[in-house]
């Protein structure tokens, strides 16, 4: 692909002619990026009515990602990357609020990574994410808390973390 600027043009429609037409004096230049890596985002439990659970749920999550990461996988981590913004901003800490957010990631990722940490089975925004990454047709794999792959055999049996 080449590095060439791409002119863009904002199009409107002639309703005299109903022909599609540029609009004069609104253009713009931006370079197109070449195929984009490939984008997991990272499930895990976030929700709890201890804080102190919350923290530790928050630094598994960057630690995983961080190990994912350091593997060349690029990672959405929706508790790394909104943990702090919930706490500076006091937002509600549960899926209700989340969802939204949730889904737009979840659409411009390419893959799911679930977390299989203490409280992943239990987590309504986990199981809810597992269910709109399905539905999206994304593949969905599973991860110890170390990044190593979990089989799905030993995830239904339960003897993951």
């Amino acid at each position: 692909m080449s590095d060439a600027p791409v002119r863009l043009y904002v199009v409107t429609r002639d309703t005299a002619s109903a022909s599609a037409r540029p609009s004069r004096g609104r253009c713009w230049s931006r370079r197109i990026p070449p195929k984009q890596a490939h984008l997991t985002y990272l499930a895990s439990p976030y929700s709890d009515p201890d804080p102190a659970v919350r923290e530790a749920r928050f630094h598994a999550a960057c630690h995983a990602a961080s190990i994912l990461m350091a593997r060349g996988i690029l990672v959405y981590s929706p508790i790394a990357h909104t943990h702090p913004i919930a706490q500076s901003g006091e937002l509600p800490k549960g899926w209700e609020f989340w969802e939204r957010y949730d889904r737009r990631m979840l659409a411009a990722c390419d893959s799911l990574t679930v977390l299989c940490i203490p409280g992943w089975r239990e987590s309504v925004g986990v199981q809810a994410e597992i269910a709109i990454a399905i539905e999206m047709g994304l593949p969905v794999r599973y991860v110890d808390g170390e990044g190593r792959a979990v089989s799905l055999s030993s995830v239904e049996a339960g003897r993951e973390q």
